[in-house]
Parts: C-alpha cells; structure tokens; sequence
C-alpha cells in the first residue's frame, strides 16, 4: 500500500490516511442526506428524492474512488450542497 500510493514520500502514514478518510465519509454521508432535499426543493420540483440520493452517491462513490486509484489525489468528489443550491437559483428567480 505504502508504494501504490507512496504514502512516506508524501509524508503521511497509514493511520493518518484512515483517519483522514473517516472524516471525508462524515462529510459525504451528511451530504448524501441533505443532497437530495436541496435539489429536490424538498418535494416541490416534481424530481424523485430517491433518485436524486442514489445518483449523487452513484456519482460520488464513482469519481472518489477513479481520483485515489488513476490520479493519487484523495479526495471525496460529492457535490457540495453550496454548489448544488447556486446552481439551482437561476432557474428559481426566472429567465
């Protein structure tokens, strides 16, 4: 493990990377629940809750895992609720 993702040359341990994962999975699991709502208007959009949920943690489960493996970076890829909610103003305030 420690090769693959060269873990002394970057200067960090094994215990540290576990740590600092436990912390990203917080992190995206409150998004994974509060996602949906925002997208979603909380039921006012017409667009399915489960839908929305399954697609984000498809998503995020998916480029998560492609960044640590091809890319070496360790990062979780979950739309931030922040991005999603200024992505859904335009379409709210009109043409």
């Amino acid at each position: 493990m420690d090769r693959f993702f060269r873990l002394r040359e970057n200067g960090t341990g094994i215990r540290t990377e576990i740590m600092a994962g436990l912390t990203t999975f917080m992190t995206m699991a409150y998004i994974l629940a509060v996602n949906p709502d925002v997208l979603t208007g909380f039921g006012k959009t017409g667009m399915d809750w489960y839908a929305v949920f399954l697609a984000t943690a498809l998503a995020g489960g998916i480029f998560t895992i492609a960044m640590g493996l091809f890319v070496n970076f360790p990062d979780g890829e979950v739309d931030t609720v922040r991005s999603n909610d200024q992505s859904r103003h335009p379409s709210r305030l009109g043409p």
